[in-house]
């Protein structure tokens, strides 16, 4: 199947590509730019679904993702994960800066929230929650 650059398949597979952190080319940063709102909410569904579809997945010893959703009346895009072992605050700082710094560094990134996805991490972990959000004002 040949897909047209600004055909909503071709636009689906660029946003499922975020997930594996695939290499970003600028016709693909052009294709979110343009997106319609409507494009955005199917894309984000399209890539919460793949990437729920492979979860639970363990990310190292001792952090599990167990979900992923897209609230489309909110455009936020969250991810769930369980931590197995307690955080002291200065540590879930540490993670949420170490996060923020990771997240920022990609353009595909940058491309969705600028169109207005916010991303969402919460964590639960056995002394509570963690749970941050970067949208188009984290990365400055």
């Amino acid at each position: 199947m040949i897909l047209r650059k600004n055909s909503a398949a071709a636009f689906i597979i660029i946003a499922i590509c975020t997930i594996a952190n695939a290499q970003v080319t600028q016709d693909q940063l052009d294709a979110i730019s343009k997106a319609s709102s409507s494009q955005i909410d199917s894309a984000m569904k399209a890539v919460a679904e793949a990437a729920a579809s492979n979860m639970p997945m363990q990310i190292d010893a001792v952090t599990t993702l167990t979900g992923a959703m897209y609230l489309k009346q909110v455009k936020t895009f969250i991810y769930y994960a369980k931590i197995k072992i307690n955080l002291t605050e200065q540590q879930r700082y540490d993670l949420v800066y170490q996060a923020q710094e990771t997240f920022c560094k990609s353009a595909m990134n940058k491309a969705w929230t600028a169109k207005g996805v916010t991303y969402r991490y919460i964590s639960e972990m056995p002394n509570g929650k963690n749970d941050y959000a970067f949208d188009k004002n984290s990365c400055r």
